[in-house]
């Protein structure tokens, strides 16, 4: 059998040996590292990639595309997200173009030794014209496309090399420049995704939308036929047969459209039960809004800011009142009135969007929900027997999932009309199993964890269930393995703090893991409810905490005493050796450090 040639190994008609690899080729033994060989190619390219590499300090490595190579820089901290942040850049060797596709480990005893995993990839464009002259004198302004990164950045040579430092820069003063837009076949595309966030956004770069209470939607147009498919890829299109005719006339060339079929009241709101009413046969008419445009005519439009696809979304669908229309768009500055306004007229919430974001599906980064109530979707774990003169069932017994396991959430028995019950009962039956989900007090039929239905309620009790529960509708577009638990929060139009055990939380939005999407707030509250379990390990003790002020993907350090303001319910003891150390006593302590930074906490062994 003949030996595969490896990616290193395989020649290249247009790739020769050139001395600008010279310096990655002295610190690599190719007989003993996977990493790609020192071939220069003469093909002209603009990506980039972002490597994260566990080696023996853990940093992300970043390289740009320039002639024929990738110039580098390892960036300790992360790549900044945000303008406020500047990152250590140590410009290091030019690399070849094929470790742009490089993921694996780099064994031990050899150099850069660890692992190493693409974060993001895509396309760099430079902000001027003469920008290779720039470069050469210490500075570079460019635009990423990537799949996480989209926006205008800096690289500036500080006093001396190899230190350079990297900056997001404003999107509202540097303009995204027009990428090509690539050829494909429309097909359906998942949904980009909103998180929650305590506090309404402001900044030059976002703009506001109502948030519907409806049927999120994927339209898709090719050669004529046009499919709609639910946020799943559940193909709707029969079930909407009525509206698609309307959307079938949009256009007669292909695209994929964003939006949510919504169904009116007499007040001009949304009604997700007058949409399911509608969808089994009701007299009122189904509405489609559109929100985004994410492909025209055999083109991606994915890739470009929000503003572009806008902008083109405007010019193929109306905002009139047609079956078909436009969501309306509000500018940065006009949010806590919008969101105040939507409370009052008792809507769900808006939503806020980055302006210079690609679409990016399943992201929650750009995108955020600003609730006015808590809502969320629930699995329907089983049912309790009929109390009194309740028909069919008394309440519904809920659950959501976390981590494959699915936890009870309590119990919703209100919101039910008297004929809900009783359909909703024959639906149950089928369903009906001897296995609980979970362990619970009192009797309860259980079913098997088919059914999603929507549920508002008044809060989250320490111990996970739903307070003052009401029931909204059963949800058949979310499959029953994909429901969480959402952030437990509405929000204010500013941040003044929210309290979590007596502890003012600023900076609530702030993001303490990134990748994960948890915010400062939510850490304050997870210690909250873990206190109690915490304490009899930390409290009373010497600690030593891992601080990161500005989360993860800002600088981390260790602390083991204050020397100036000591953060409420933190006490401080000097030892008989002269050390100060520092110590809590109950979970107000614990909640402190969460909102003072804290992320690790480090008992000693007395």
């Amino acid at each position: 059998m003949k030996a595969k040639k490896t990616t290193r190994d395989a020649p290249r008609k247009k790739a020769i040996e050139k001395p600008p690899l010279g310096k990655y080729k002295e610190k690599r033994n190719f007989e003993k590292t996977p990493e790609p060989g020192p071939l220069v190619s003469d093909a002209s390219g603009s990506s980039f990639v972002i490597q994260e590499h566990h080696a023996r300090s853990h940093h992300f490595d970043f390289r740009l595309e320039i002639d024929g190579v990738l110039v580098s820089w390892a960036v300790p901290k992360g790549i900044p997200q945000d303008t406020m942040a500047k990152r250590l850049a140590v410009h290091v060797e030019d690399h070849p173009l094929e470790y742009g596709k490089f993921e694996g480990t780099i064994p031990k005893g050899n150099y850069g030794a660890g692992t190493v995993a693409i974060w993001d990839k895509g396309t760099w464009e430079p902000m001027e014209i003469d920008w290779r002259k720039e470069f050469a004198k210490g500075t570079l302004k460019f635009h990423l496309k990537g799949e996480r990164l989209n926006g205008p950045y800096l690289l500036a040579r500080m006093k001396e090399e190899p230190n350079w430092m990297l900056k997001m820069l404003e999107p509202s003063t540097h303009p995204q420049p027009t990428f090509k837009a690539e050829s494909e076949k429309p097909q359906y595309v998942a949904p980009q995704l909103a998180r929650v966030v305590s506090t309404v956004p402001g900044g030059k770069d976002i703009i506001h939308e109502l948030k519907f209470d409806g049927y999120r939607l994927i339209i898709v147009k090719h050669k004529a036929a046009l499919t709609i498919y639910t946020r799943n890829g559940h193909d709707w299109t029969e079930k909407f047969s009525e509206l698609a005719k309307h959307l079938n006339a949009v256009s007669k060339k292909d695209f994929i459209l964003d939006g949510e079929a919504v169904v009116w009241d007499e007040k001009g709101r949304t009604s997700f039960s007058d949409l399911q009413a509608a969808l089994k046969g009701g007299t009122k008419e189904i509405s489609f809004v559109a929100f985004d445009l994410l492909h025209f005519d055999g083109h991606n439009l994915r890739s470009f800011p929000l503003t572009e696809r806008q902008k083109r979304l405007a010019e193929l669908v109306s905002e009139d009142e047609g079956v078909v229309r436009r969501s309306t768009v509000w500018p940065a500055d006009m949010g806590p009135t919008l969101y105040k306004q939507a409370c009052k007229l008792g809507l769900e919430g808006i939503i806020s969007k980055k302006l210079s974001g690609a679409y990016r599906s399943g992201d929650r980064r750009d995108w955020t929900k600003s609730k006015c109530r808590l809502r969320q979707e629930f699995v329907v774990c089983g049912y309790t027997p009929p109390k009194s003169s309740l028909p069919a069932f008394s309440s519904l017994v809920l659950g959501t999932y976390e981590n494959g396991k699915l936890i009870p959430r309590g119990k919703v028995g209100t919101g039910f009309s008297e004929k809900d019950r009783k359909d909703y009962l024959k639906m149950f039956k089928p369903l009906e199993t001897k296995k609980p989900n979970f362990e619970t007090d009192g009797e309860v039929i259980w079913l098997k964890p088919k059914l999603v239905a929507e549920v508002e309620f008044a809060e989250i009790t320490r111990d996970g269930s739903v307070r003052q529960a009401s029931f909204v509708a059963l949800r058949e577009d979310k499959p029953a393995e994909q429901v969480r638990m959402d952030v437990v929060q509405t929000a204010t139009v500013d941040d003044k703090g929210f309290e979590v055990a007596g502890i003012t939380i600023t900076h609530s939005d702030r993001m303490v893991y990134p990748d994960d999407e948890v915010s400062k707030l939510e850490v304050a509250k997870y210690y909250e409810r873990v206190g109690e379990l915490m304490l009899p390990f930390v409290a009373n003790r010497p600690l030593a905490i891992l601080r990161a002020p500005s989360g993860m993907s800002g600088d981390m350090f260790f602390q083991k005493s204050f020397t100036t303001h000591v953060p409420d319910g933190v006490h401080q003891k000097k030892l008989t050796d002269g050390d100060e150390i520092f110590y809590i006593k109950d979970v107000k302590g614990l909640v402190s450090l969460a909102q003072f930074g804290a992320i690790e906490f480090h008992p000693w062994g007395s």
